[in-house]
């Protein structure tokens, strides 16, 4: 887990990209730094998957068409 310095910079971008209102902003930053870093591994890792699958799709289409 990151400093915690880091580790807010970059639950900040991810709770930014939710498009979350304040209410559940509030919420979402009152957490501990360990279930902030959980949550932020989560979602990157989930948006990680989608792009190689993505990729893996359009190469894919390219190499049989």
């Amino acid at each position: 887990m990151p400093a915690e310095a880091e580790l807010n910079a970059k639950f900040a971008e991810l709770v930014d990209e939710l498009g979350l209102d304040r209410p559940h902003r509030e919420a979402m930053f009152a957490m501990p730094p360990e279930k902030k870093w959980q949550i932020y591994c989560s979602k990157k890792r989930v948006s990680y998957l989608q792009t190689l699958v993505h990729h893996s799709y359009y190469w894919s289409l390219a190499w049989f068409t």
